[in-house]
């Protein structure tokens, strides 16, 4: 049974594959078309880049990647900060409207180097990174910013790190 909150809910018989659209409570025992009583309710849209978000240690992981770059450093005890925000461009006033800071928040600060893990980088986020980039050589900053886009990149990176650090 769906219930109502004022959205469109999908429904789809595991059968046909039939959809339907309901926007109100509705109690369905039988696909219309085919008669298979067996419906699979649907709650909320798919990620844009087919993203799952994942849970550890309490913390929401917007992707798997992004977990698995965790659990990496974890299991290595790699230290490191999650999610640092960095402003790259303050406000402003532009013919009498304010035009409100740019941030981007970063997914892991490791021994002052920023790894950023992005399945598909967007162009919002390829911008970003060049105004961070910008920023740091405005700032006299030599910081590395690396980009892991699969877990065989973060596999690596990680152990490349785990035996730098053990030469120290």
């Amino acid at each position: 049974m769906a219930k109502p909150n004022g959205k469109t809910k999908n429904i789809y018989c595991t059968s046909c594959k039939k959809k339907y659209t309901i926007s109100s409570l509705i109690t369905i025992a039988n696909c219309v078309h085919c008669g298979h009583p067996d419906i699979k309710l649907s709650y909320g849209k798919k990620h844009k880049f087919g993203a799952r978000a994942k849970k550890a240690d309490g913390i929401n992981f917007p992707s798997q990647l992004e977990e698995h770059m965790y659990k990496m450093l974890k299991k290595f005890k790699i230290d490191f900060q999650y999610q640092v925000k960095f402003k790259i461009m303050d406000s402003c006033t532009y013919l009498g409207e304010l035009v409100r800071p740019i941030h981007i928040i970063v997914d892991f600060i490791i021994d002052g180097e920023i790894v950023d893990t992005k399945g598909v980088q967007t162009p919002d986020n390829k911008i970003k990174h060049k105004m961070l980039k910008k920023k740091f050589s405005e700032e006299g900053e030599n910081i590395n910013i690396v980009l892991l886009t699969n877990q065989k990149e973060v596999n690596s990176y990680v152990l490349k790190r785990r035996s730098n650090s053990n030469l120290h």
